[in-house]
């Protein structure tokens, strides 16, 4: 065992690139949902972004789940609007309309 040399672990940069093609595809759909569902709840696109961030970094840190997906659901998008909406007074604009 000296003097063998040892092999690339080809296990480990296998996963890899199928990890980061899974990063990809899930970016490109996670994203723009987050922005839409953020637009939706009456809110810039923006704030889905910081949401988006903030749980993905959330479960990063506190999570144990590896094939679990964070992101933005409708249902949430929708009891987030209701909820803007309830806590804007009647004669105030909602924030960006004319």
């Amino acid at each position: 065992m000296g003097g063998a040399k040892r092999r690339p672990n080809t296990k480990n940069s296998a996963r890899l690139a199928v990890d980061v093609l899974a990063h990809l595809t899930l970016r490109g759909l996670v994203v723009p949902e987050a922005m839409a569902y953020a637009g939706i709840a009456g809110l810039p696109p923006q704030a889905g972004l910081d949401t988006l961030l903030a749980s993905l970094l959330a479960y990063a840190l506190l999570g144990n789940l590896a094939p679990l997906v964070i992101q933005a659901t409708s249902a949430t998008a929708a009891l987030l609007a209701s909820s803007v909406a309830y806590a804007q007074s009647p004669g105030e604009k909602a924030a960006g309309s004319t």
